[in-house]
Order: C-alpha cells, then sequence, then structure tokens
C-alpha cells in the first residue's frame, strides 16, 4: 500500500510515496491477519498470568533445604506455612502421615489443573486433555490388574490417580473381554480411538 506526501513542488498536491507505509503483501508480517500476538491476551493472558504466580510459588533451592533438616512432619507443616503451599495442609489434624500429604499435593494440583482446563480456549484445552490420558490409561490398567487379582473395587478406586478419573471406572469388574471392557468402560472415554484398532472391534474414528 502507498502512503501519501505533500508535494515538495509547493504546488500542495498529494504525492504517493512508498517509504511510509510498507506495502501490504499476503503473508507480510504487517497483514492484519497476522498479528494473533496481538489477541494474546483476549484467550490466553489469564492461564498465562496464573501460570507464570504458579511458577513463581514453586519451592526454592532453599526451601527444599530447610525441608532436609525438619525432624518431623509437624516442622515441615510449619516451614511449608511460609510457602505456596502454605495452605493445603492448613486444615489437617495432628499427626501427620506422608499419604495424607501425598493426597492433599493430589487434590491441590488437580484443581489447579482443572481450573486451567475450565478457562483454557483451543489449542489449549486439547493440550491439557492429552494430559490427563496418561493417567487414564494407568487408572485403567491397575483397575484390570487389580481385579485379575481378586482386589475389590472399593479397594482400588481410592488408588487411581484423580488426574485421570472418569465416571465408569468403577464398572471395570463386570468385564471378562476386551468387547465387555470396551461397552462398560471405554466407549465413553477419549481412549476409545487408540484401541478399538488393535482390538479389532471395527470402531472407527469419524
Amino acid at each position: 500500500m502507498l502512503g501519501e506526501v505533500r508535494s515538495a513542488d509547493g504546488s500542495g498536491g498529494l504525492q504517493p510515496s512508498r517509504f511510509l507505509i510498507p506495502e501490504t503483501v499476503s503473508g507480510s508480517p504487517f497483514e492484519m491477519g497476522s498479528f494473533n500476538e496481538l489477541y494474546f491476551n483476549v484467550d490466553n493472558g489469564y492461564l498465562e498470568g496464573l501460570v507464570r504466580g504458579f511458577k513463581a510459588g514453586i519451592l526454592s533451592q532453599g526451601d527444599y533445604l530447610n525441608l532436609v533438616q525438619c525432624e518431623t512432619l509437624e516442622d515441615l507443616k510449619l516451614h511449608l506455612q511460609s510457602t505456596d503451599y502454605g495452605n493445603f495442609l492448613a486444615n489437617e489434624a495432628s499427626p501427620l502421615t506422608v499419604s495424607v500429604i501425598d493426597d492433599k499435593l493430589k487434590e491441590k494440583m488437580v484443581v489447579e489443573f482443572r481450573h486451567m482446563r475450565n478457562h483454557a480456549y483451543e489449542p489449549l484445552g486439547c493440550f491439557l486433555d492429552f494430559i490427563t490420558y496418561s493417567y487414564m490409561i494407568d487408572n485403567v490398567i491397575l483397575l484390570i490388574t487389580g481385579t485379575l487379582h481378586q482386589r475389590s473395587i472399593s479397594e482400588l478406586v481410592p488408588k487411581c490417580h484423580p488426574l485421570g478419573s472418569f465416571e465408569q471406572m468403577e464398572a471395570v469388574n463386570i468385564a471378562q473381554t476386551p468387547a465387555e471392557l470396551y461397552n462398560a468402560i471405554l466407549v465413553d472415554t477419549p481412549l476409545v480411538v487408540y484401541i478399538m484398532e488393535d482390538w479389532g472391534l471395527g470402531y472407527r474414528p469419524e
């Protein structure tokens, strides 16, 4: 696109100039359609700030040096109160156990992850969904293995990772064949796309 400047001959007319406004060419960085970064904050600015906050709250090397000097879990809880992790054990009564700390850390992570997923636009939303698939697979394997060893579902489900939980998990004990496992558990999960072809059940993604 040509710019316009006053002519140098004093006539007051407008003369085109190629030196003020760069020519707009398809694919050029000056084409408005390519200014995606200008709209980044509209869809992703909130999550960008949230992730930066999470990163700033990660325990430092100094924090870990202090933690290894703690003689009891109560001392550890006391030190964590001065960090961004101070609240997740606030309502836990003494005595603390390692399993309680582990469960609360997972709970904190899952709450934060799901909050991000609920506010994510594509393609970020799809990427976050993919992160959960590995946990779903681990949960299915855990349930199948436990069922084969005559473990009760009520005992197995609490051991599943909450980031990979889905409604049909507890139905694994009724599945005796791959087809039954598909119908009872996997048919309504994202995992179905990846396993049906190998199982020969005739499923093809649309």
